[in-house]
């Protein structure tokens, strides 16, 4: 039983790389995890400038439509916001078939790993003269967000 129980929880990180922020979740993205996963997407947002996000999926083992939700309401945050980039690496499987199910597949840019989306937003950001972010400008997370 207890397998069952921490194949339905989700752990999330935020992981600093300078000119970047990674979130990344690890096991199911669903009704009692998507607010969790939306609270650290919000801080990682604050934090990077832009924002400059990479979500790392790669870890999500199962997304039902309120993780479909919480990546709608990040896809919306970034048209609005008409600024930033937010790519996911690591989409496959069911969570692939639910985001193409619902057009949000095209919302996103993608890339298949964290090390490549980092690359290209470095080098965007190197080809169009901006310098590299400073890292963590001393803001301590909220409570109860872990960050790398």
């Amino acid at each position: 039983m207890e397998d069952a129980e921490q194949s339905f929880t989700l752990q999330v990180s935020i992981s600093d790389h300078g000119y970047y922020t990674t979130v990344s979740a690890r096991g199911a993205l669903d009704r009692v995890s998507a607010p969790v996963f939306t609270a650290h997407v919000d801080a990682a947002w604050e934090w990077s400038d832009g924002p400059r996000l990479v979500l790392d999926l790669s870890g999500v083992t199962f997304c039902d439509f309120d993780g479909v939700a919480a990546l709608a309401s990040i896809a919306r945050r970034l048209r609005d916001h008409d600024r930033g980039r937010v790519i996911l690496t690591g989409v496959d499987g069911q969570l692939q078939r639910m985001l193409r199910r619902t057009g949000l597949i095209t919302r996103f840019e993608r890339r298949d790993s964290v090390e490549q989306a980092g690359e290209d937003l470095l080098d965007r950001s190197r080809s169009r003269g901006q310098m590299a972010m400073p890292g963590w400008s001393g803001t301590p997370p909220p409570s109860g967000l872990d960050r790398s």
